[in-house]
């Protein structure tokens, strides 16, 4: 039975100039009053939910490195939590591994084992297992910058071996001093922006002159060769670049300082105008394993360039082989034996060496194409007369107009 309470209310009406008093009962169960008296008793309230909050929510490290998280509990006094590595407690060797407070310690990079560049940090709460909260670490190769003709992408790709950018411009853009942008197979015109132009330090390198090929732009223009090494310990490394019908600059070194080895290695440039010039005062620029093949020029050194010129092949060149201009300079091989040049000339049009410099270059350790010989042999002096051959010992070759 119901306890209620009986509320009076006392009403004024007025009808037809008469006065009446109505009184209105209001009975009110007593259990409503009971509910509203005791709504907020603690006991009968559904406790909240727990909830987790880590941090930072996201985080971009490189392999080997660490970086500390977080977590947050609410609304339960046990703030302790169990940490995960792509939903692995602790984490392993592969993935990196975290510890009780945290602290998360990524894998070192093995370059072509690598298989992720991300991974999924997680808290658990131990009052309720239930709930959680995520954090994405992205992991990147201190060393490397990879981009991938084919599979890359300028927009969503992170410069990783996983998920790179599509183009050479964009790896060069996002590198920093001592990192290796490394192209992939394939063909690279399209949106780039020539002249390329490696960073201070940085060093283009691809999987090999047969795999990867940059496509010059046309012309003679050398301000828009495909590469513009100007930066010191700037490098370009195992590629080739293919002009058009004898049009196209390779590569323009273009340092306005005395700089610090500007280097091409290991590359093969062909069918350009020219395949390499230089219009700076570096005094160091290194021309190293290449190929240089059915082309108008080979090297051009002018305005105190100095080409340091080993182990290269010269074949098939309409004009000269190299040309050194009065204000420039060449090495092509010095004493003692393990300074030879060991460059290869064939088929050169006009000479395989012009050489215009007001001094005498060193040229030792050579193979000259057997129908230049005599020639050649006119504008050698050999301090080892017991050689048969000239560029056999030390040889200098003296400036000349032909």
């Amino acid at each position: 039975m119901y306890k209620g309470v009986v509320i009076l209310v006392e009403n004024v009406i007025v009808a037809k100039g008469k006065t009446m008093k109505t009184i209105l009962l209001i009975t009110i169960l007593a259990g409503t009053l009971i509910f509203l008296s005791c709504g907020n008793n603690d006991e009968n309230v559904a406790p909240e939910d727990i909830i987790v909050m880590v941090s930072p929510a996201s985080t971009t490290i490189s392999f080997g490195d660490s970086v500390k998280f977080t977590a947050e509990v609410f609304n339960t006094p046990n703030s302790a939590v169990t940490w995960h590595v792509n939903d692995i407690l602790g984490g392993n060797d592969s993935l990196g591994t975290i510890d009780t407070t945290g602290l998360y310690i990524s894998p070192p990079s093995y370059f072509d084992s690598v298989t992720f560049d991300m991974v999924t940090i997680k808290a658990i709460s131990q009052a309720d297992t239930s709930k959680s909260d995520t954090s994405s670490v992205i992991i990147l190769d201190p060393d490397f910058i990879f981009v991938d003709s084919t599979i890359g992408d300028d927009v969503t790709g992170i410069g990783s071996i996983l998920h790179p950018f599509r183009t050479i411009t964009k790896g060069i853009e996002e590198a920093t001093i001592d990192q290796t942008v490394h192209v992939g197979k394939g063909t690279y015109h399209e949106n780039e922006n020539f002249p390329l132009t490696p960073k201070y330090k940085v060093t283009i390198k691809g999987v090999g002159p047969d795999s990867t090929l940059i496509l010059a732009p046309t012309g003679q223009d050398i301000e828009n060769a495909a590469f513009e090494i100007r930066y010191d310990l700037s490098v370009i490394d195992s590629l080739s670049i293919i002009g058009s019908d004898h049009s196209g600059i390779g590569i323009h070194f273009s340092s306005d300082s005395i700089s610090v080895e500007l280097a091409l290695r290991n590359c093969k440039i062909d069918n350009c105008y020219i395949a390499a010039v230089s219009t700076g005062p570096s005094r160091d620029i290194r021309f190293e394993n290449n190929e240089v093949t059915n082309s108008t020029y080979g090297l051009l050194a002018t305005d105190s360039g100095y080409f340091l010129i080993r182990n290269s092949t010269f074949d098939n060149i309409d004009s000269i082989g190299v040309k050194i201009d009065q204000n420039a300079y060449a090495n092509l091989g010095d004493p003692p034996e393990n300074l030879w040049g060991h460059n290869t000339f064939s088929s050169c049009g006009q000479w395989c060496l012009y050489n215009l410099y007001q001094d005498s270059i060193f040229a030792i350790g050579n193979t000259w194409p057997a129908g230049d010989s005599a020639s050649i042999d006119d504008l050698i002096y050999d301090d080892d007369p017991d050689e048969s051959n000239g560029t056999s010992g030390p040889v200098i070759f003296v400036p000349f107009n032909p």
